[in-house]
């Protein structure tokens, strides 16, 4: 137990830093007078420290390194690329999903019948940048969902839905997967 500064009885203080008890009030007018002298030195302190500007941090974007890839990525990557290549200036820019021309508001997008993550998934990374599992499909614009969209949602009003059917239903007999064809074709 502490001692009051001014009367030296002990005492319980109510925090960890009252010096004067709280019986007599010489005792509280002290403990107030401590205070107050207390808070006065903080004031001056910090009206005589001199005022540092620190230098504004110029924040600039996080160079990212390029994500590295395996070999077998890479190959798969610069397969795809090429064949979009070949699609492009082979293909009219029609969207296969409604029949529209890519201008104006509609822009095209390439689009998997089968996605990229399904055909590493199910062991046929080749189908990724095969042209017959690539489509033009129109992406949204204004209000209208676009037909990228809506293939995702396996809408069964775009005008390529029978013929991804029947890829999707050729590529499951190929290798002979079960779960793909309930995924991709009766979900």
């Amino acid at each position: 137990m502490p001692r009051c500064k001014t009367c030296r009885e002990k005492f319980i203080p109510r925090s960890f830093n009252q010096k004067n008890c709280d019986k007599t009030e010489e005792c509280k007018q002290a403990e107030i007078d401590l205070r107050q002298e207390a808070q006065q030195k903080r004031i001056d302190k910090a009206r005589d420290k001199p005022k540092v500007l620190k230098p504004i941090k110029q924040f600039t974007a996080k160079k990212s390194r390029p994500k590295s890839r395996s070999a077998k990525q890479s190959i798969i990557e610069n397969n795809y690329h090429k064949t979009l290549e070949i699609m492009d200036s082979n293909t009219e820019p029609k969207c296969t999903g409604c029949g529209r021309y890519q201008g104006g508001d509609i822009k095209l997008s390439h689009s998997h019948i089968i996605s990229r993550a399904d055909c590493k998934r199910y062991g046929r990374p080749d189908l990724i940048s095969d042209l017959r599992n690539l489509t033009y499909h129109c992406l949204d614009f204004g209000e209208n969902i676009g037909c990228h969209r809506r293939h995702e949602q396996r809408d069964e009003t775009l005008l390529d839905y029978e013929d991804k059917l029947k890829f999707v239903y050729e590529i499951c007999v190929e290798i002979e997967n079960d779960e793909l064809v309930n995924k991709l074709i009766l979900k």
